[in-house]
């Protein structure tokens, strides 16, 4: 890089101020930003042609490029959904997106909306918000009650639930694979203020064969939980009792490691974890006035 701003520096800023009569060094024209970019279109029936592609620009740029994948299915280009051709998102932009706020019923916009401000929401990325695991984190909650996939570039696919039990190392995060199974979301939250850390946070899921609870900020990494006895099977079509739902919660607050921090105690969040826990219930069993 020295060499070519050598060059620049030495060479075309003189010429260039010879060339058109340029009165200062600030009227010449800079290179700011070389952007490389390469379509793969044959990828829709080999993947690995983007890994052949990765490994051309890694060459030619001396930097791993980012995979971008398709936004939605396109019929008449033969793109479907989920396919890995892309991943660098900012939390803002899925906290706006529709689609995903369609999926997940508004859970995205709800877990997203509260973190620190839009400015901060405009500038860190999903990934860098995952990869940390901080026992804090919205996302993380949100997303491991969806049941992801996550992509790491050593360490390949794999569930966001083992993804989570891995200790931190060099690897680096490349995609999260949202599934589009169908499903029944809801997020919820306590926080002092409005745009503080959450004090306990909650993402309830149901899919068509199993039930899943992520609690975090306990102060902790979240935690799944799931119906493995089958206590709540039937809870979107009304068969499940009330007293079902507060025995199942009762069971998640008595297995819930909480911890004490400057905002709230062990046992406010134990607390907190079974009233949440029966509003998240109620909500997906549609009582939206639980909230």
């Amino acid at each position: 890089m020295s060499r070519f701003l050598n060059k620049y520096r030495d060479e075309v800023i003189p010429a260039l101020t010879k060339q058109f009569g340029y009165k200062t060094e600030m009227q010449v024209p800079r290179i700011t930003k070389i952007t490389l970019n390469m379509g793969v279109g044959d990828a829709v029936n080999d993947k690995k042609l983007v890994d052949h592609a990765v490994e051309d620009l890694t060459k030619i740029s001396g930097q791993k490029p980012i995979v971008t994948k398709t936004r939605k299915a396109i019929a008449n280009f033969k793109i479907r959904e989920n396919m890995p051709i892309g991943c660098m998102v900012t939390l803002r932009q899925m906290e706006l997106h529709e689609g995903l706020s369609h999926y997940t019923e508004g859970a995205v916009k709800d877990a997203f909306r509260h973190i620190v401000g839009v400015q901060f929401r405009n500038l860190a990325t999903v990934g860098g918000s995952l990869f940390g695991r901080f026992g804090f984190s919205d996302v993380l909650t949100l997303l491991l009650a969806l049941d992801c996939d996550v992509e790491l570039y050593k360490g390949g696919i794999m569930s966001i639930q083992e993804f989570v039990k891995l200790k931190r190392d060099n690897d680096i995060l490349v995609h999260i694979i949202i599934k589009k199974t169908p499903v029944h979301i809801c997020y919820q939250s306590v926080r002092n203020t409005v745009t503080d850390f959450p004090t306990l946070n909650l993402t309830a899921a149901i899919f068509a064969d199993k039930m899943r609870i992520s609690i975090g900020a306990r102060p902790g990494k979240a935690m799944l939980f799931e119906d493995a006895a089958g206590l709540l099977k039937g809870l979107t079509d009304g068969s499940v009792t009330e007293e079902e739902i507060h025995t199942f919660a009762k069971e998640i607050k008595e297995k819930l490691p909480t911890g004490s921090n400057m905002r709230g105690t062990a046992e406010y969040r134990s607390h907190l974890a079974e009233v949440m826990t029966v509003r998240a219930l109620r909500i997906l069993g549609g009582d939206r006035n639980a909230d």
